[in-house]
């Protein structure tokens, strides 16, 4: 018996600073662009609604204009903008949704504009009640939960002085850009909430397009162009080689979750210094293709668990977080997976339920595959898992771990690690929702019947202290160029 380590070698990832010293008179690498003040961004972030450059950074605080070179009318008003964008008035492209949120997200403001945003907000807030309480605050995306030195009360009445609010995304929403995902705010003296609460929920879960698939993997099905907008590939840059790894799944503009095996090195039991880079929006595994709606990011810093230990713990808490450099550019055909922070299994694991992988992996002529293909398998309990798994196999069923498969040659393969194991849900509108319930760990190589996948929920402490770490990071800085809008 053969355990197959779906990677089928052991990777490394390092820690890619950002430079910003110096003036600099040229980007040292091709698809920047150069800001007056010397830094380079990427063109990804030109014409976005958000302003990168600082052109005015070494002027006086009295001379400068708020002027950003990367969202000038000159170069973006000749952009063309995807059908599920809004192009603001000077040609920038912002996602839909942020039409007339409440928020400015166009750089000229235009998206707020007045007599474009005749429709009410499904937000309410009332600030600043005349005795002194704090007026109710009300979202269909959020649950609120209110207390008052340390004792719950009701959100729904006029709050006093001292009142601690806490607000999440419900189940299906998730926080978008620099937010954290879960957030407190305080009744004051003046009757104001502070920080004032806002909205900052958008759909998770959403797939691109709708199509009927039969379960098949090593004979797989390809999916539609960006039907998972959330999958996301892993690959090593070594000098100038880039090689596809593994699988993720986007969880946060700046997070990708994988497994712990695909970046760590069996020999040292560490995480040595290699460069990784993300790609998202990608169909093609082929580094040297591009797709329309690609976007590559590196990788920043990688988080596992304190007590991974690969092989020698039998791939327990095959779990990572990488942490990107910069903030995915979120749309319809780029977005995150749903996550169930409430832990509720029997929200959608029912018997014999099917969840979705999707991946590069090998195909049935061995060879990775070179668009992306889907999977339909069954899943199976911790108890069921090890009582199908083969012998030998079966020591490598960790309680964190539950399974899938068809029992046939349905299954996943040698590159799909890393990628999610994910379920589906209907709304009440009648809307799929796909949360993300395993990550691909391990599989027996003897044996097709199923793969080991690491259980999400048994890490959501986890997972919101490092959302919440990388988030808090930046929380600072976007403030800084919210400002300067």
């Amino acid at each position: 018996m053969r355990i197959l380590f779906l990677t089928g070698i052991y990777y490394i990832v390092t820690a890619l600073p950002e430079v910003r010293e110096k003036r600099q008179t040229k980007c040292p690498s091709d698809g920047q662009f150069l800001c007056p003040d010397g830094v380079c961004i990427d063109e990804i972030h030109l014409c976005d609604g958000y302003g990168d450059c600082w052109d005015e950074i070494f002027l006086p605080p009295e001379q400068r204009t708020n002027v950003t070179s990367d969202e000038t009318a000159s170069l973006c008003i000749n952009r063309r903008c995807p059908k599920f964008t809004f192009q603001c008035a000077y040609g920038a492209c912002i996602d839909q949704e942020k039409k007339c949120d409440g928020f400015p997200d166009c750089y000229d403001k235009s998206d707020e504009d007045e007599e474009l945003c005749r429709q009410h907000l499904d937000v309410k807030y009332l600030s600043g009640g005349s005795n002194g309480t704090c007026e109710v605050f009300s979202s269909p995306n959020l649950i609120l939960n209110c207390t008052i030195a340390g004792y719950p009360v009701s959100c729904n009445i006029p709050s006093n002085k001292g009142t601690r609010m806490v607000m999440r995304c419900k189940n299906g929403f998730h926080k978008q850009f620099y937010n954290s995902f879960t957030v407190e705010t305080i009744c004051l003296e003046n009757g104001n909430w502070s920080p004032r609460p806002r909205d900052d929920c958008t759909v998770c879960g959403r797939r691109y397009r709708i199509g009927d698939y039969t379960p098949l993997i090593s004979y797989a099905q390809n999916t539609n162009y960006l039907e998972y907008p959330w999958h996301a590939g892993l690959y090593e840059i070594e000098e100038s080689k880039t090689t596809y790894l593994c699988g993720g799944s986007i969880i946060h503009p700046k997070a990708i979750l994988t497994a712990a095996h695909c970046v760590y090195n069996e020999v040292t039991h560490t995480l040595a210094e290699k460069k990784y880079v993300i790609a998202v929006g990608k169909y093609n595994s082929s580094w040297d293709y591009k797709d329309p709606l690609e976007e590559r990011l590196q990788v920043k810093k990688v988080h596992v668990t304190e007590y991974y230990l690969g092989l020698k713990n039998r791939y327990e808490q095959d779990i990572a977080v990488l942490e990107l450099d910069h903030e995915i550019q979120f749309h319809t055909a780029v977005s995150a997976v749903c996550i169930n922070w409430e832990n509720d299994l029997n929200l959608h694991l029912k018997p014999s339920a099917l969840g979705t992988v999707v991946g590069w992996g090998n195909t049935e002529k061995n060879v990775t595959s070179d668009i992306l293909r889907i999977a339909k398998l069954r899943f199976y309990d911790f108890r069921e898992c090890r009582d199908n798994a083969e012998k030998d196999f079966e020591t490598f069923i960790t309680p964190d771990k539950i399974c899938a498969g068809l029992g046939n040659d349905t299954i996943v393969q040698k590159g799909d690690s890393g990628g999610g194991l994910t379920f589906p849900r209907l709304t009440e509108k009648n809307k799929e929702e796909n949360y993300i319930y395993g990550v691909v760990s391990i599989k027996d190589q003897s044996s097709n019947k199923l793969a080991a996948f690491t259980k999400v929920t048994e890490y959501l402490n986890w997972l919101e202290q490092i959302l919440n770490s990388i988030i808090n990071q930046d929380l600072i800085r976007h403030k800084i160029s919210r400002g300067r809008a």
